[in-house]
């Protein structure tokens, strides 16, 4: 406010903008010192730079262990629920049984009318087919373009998400009957900003007012002045939620991190999925992170691990949306410098596809579809839907690979077509392996279900939970 009626040139408005928003974002992290106002920025508790490099010899928890592997095929466990069929992106779903039992909310991003993408609440129960609307479109301070990436619910029903592509957490409170204003759109109760690139949230289960964020970081171009939001330097942050769901603290719990794709909560540790392998840090303490699995197959192949959800109530559920080579990830995803270009040149291109300024898009994390969609390609066999269960008292995991057989006899593929040239970009089957949330639902009669959300899909995936109880049962693992 102190300079808003000076004239800068447009360079030195945006290196303004930039200097006041990572002001505003430090101060939003600390906690006043004293009554003259002077702040104390809470340094991170964990600073963390992990080594990812797998060797042969190591022991832990991977698809290369011997006898985790249980593969499945789709025929007779296998249901699906209808999500609307101008679905463009959903990636999450938020289940609470304590708040509901057998029901989840999925946030689905729409291409209504072929020119403009809406987000809006979809309500999902095992045995439906057909998901039910009940609020949306949702809108922000920062407007309708609104993509959700992960997404939690407490036990008292506060939905919160992760609005990805402008760097907030949203809450809503479910048991109220949502109100839209006059324009029809819904506005949430809560907004926590300045989190960059949130991509999963998760509630302590301990303490519903406690969330964990796995986000990016505001970070500038080099020999620039030109700020960006980069996902590939994870950072885990802390957010208190007053009572009154007006404000909030916030605190970054750990940094120097790879790309964080999911977080959640179990025996007082933080489970932090690095897409090619999975951490743990203790709750309140400076302890260094602990890698408790890692995605190498033993056949030049790394699982990527996702949003980080719960089987069963206690045990740790993931799904692994794709694979790529080991050198993918020992030359590119892990080392954080090229990781961190590959993804400034992605956000260039995408602000260039989509018209947008581009000192405006790289705070923009979100990238084009284009760069992530998967078709059907000839002579290749399609990639079976992969999970994993693991222990969260100690470093032991049980992964599936779940054959859709029955689904591809059923269901011929379709054609998919671009929203706006309507040309035909590839062919796609009726379900496919880009799984990039799991969770684990019952319903009230007690018929128990994995949930399986695919960001290229129009449509949820039920896995009846009957042969995941069994296979972790054979493995000595008390149900």
């Amino acid at each position: 406010h102190t300079y808003s009626h000076l004239s800068f040139p447009a360079y030195d408005q945006e290196l303004l903008r930039f200097l006041c928003e990572q002001l505003h974002a430090c101060t939003q992290q600390g906690e006043r010192q004293d009554d003259s106002g002077r702040w104390k920025l809470r340094k991170p508790t964990v600073v963390y730079d992990t080594e990812p490099v797998w060797k042969m010899g190591d022991s832990l928890p991977s698809p290369a262990s011997v006898g985790d592997l249980v593969r499945l095929t789709d025929e007779g466990i296998a249901e699906y629920v209808e999500l609307p069929a101008d679905t463009h992106f959903v990636e999450s779903i938020a289940h609470n049984p304590k708040f509901a039992q057998g029901v989840g909310f999925a946030p689905v991003q729409r291409n209504v009318n072929g020119n403009s993408l809406e987000t809006y609440i979809y309500e999902v129960r095992p045995g439906t087919p057909e998901a039910k609307r009940v609020l949306g479109p949702i809108s922000t301070s920062k407007g309708t373009d609104v993509t959700v990436f992960g997404s939690a619910l407490t036990p008292s029903g506060i939905l919160y998400l992760c609005v990805f592509n402008q760097n907030l957490i949203v809450s809503f409170d479910m048991k109220k009957d949502p109100m839209s204003s006059a324009s029809g759109q819904f506005h949430p109760t809560l907004e926590i900003g300045y989190i960059p690139s949130p991509n999963d949230v998760c509630v302590d289960p301990e303490d519903e007012s406690k969330l964990y964020v796995a986000g990016g970081k505001f970070s500038r171009v080099r020999c620039t002045c030109i700020g960006w939001t980069n996902s590939a330097r994870g950072q885990l942050f802390e957010v208190k939620v007053n009572s009154d769901q007006k404000s909030f603290t916030k605190t970054i719990v750990a940094e120097r991190l790879k790309t964080l794709a999911g977080v959640g909560v179990f025996n007082k540790k933080v489970w932090l999925a690095q897409l090619f392998n999975i951490i743990t840090l203790k709750q309140g303490a400076a302890a260094p992170p602990e890698k408790v699995w890692q995605g190498n197959d033993g056949k030049g192949q790394v699982w990527l691990a996702d949003n980080i959800d719960v089987f069963d109530g206690r045990y740790v559920l993931s799904p692994a949306y794709t694979t790529v080579s080991e050198a993918v990830v020992n030359n590119a995803l892990s080392r954080t410098v090229l990781s961190s270009v590959a993804l400034l040149c992605t956000q260039t291109v995408s602000a260039h596809r989509e018209g947008e300024n581009l000192l405006d898009a790289l705070w923009d994390p979100e990238v084009d579809l284009a760069f992530s969609n998967t078709f059907i390609q000839e002579g290749v066999a399609p990639s079976p839907v992969r999970l994993l269960i693991m222990r969260a008292d100690r470093p032991s995991a049980l992964h599936f690979e779940v054959d859709l057989v029955q689904t591809r006899q059923q269901h011929e593929p379709r054609e998919v077509k671009d929203a706006r040239s309507g040309r035909v970009l590839g062919r796609r089957h009726f379900f496919n392996e880009q799984v990039t949330h799991a969770a684990h639902m019952s319903t009230e009669t007690g018929e128990g279900y994995i949930v399986c959300v695919n960001f290229e899909q129009p449509r949820l995936l039920l896995l009846r939970d009957t042969p995941f109880r069994e296979a972790v049962a054979a493995k000595g693992y008390a149900l």
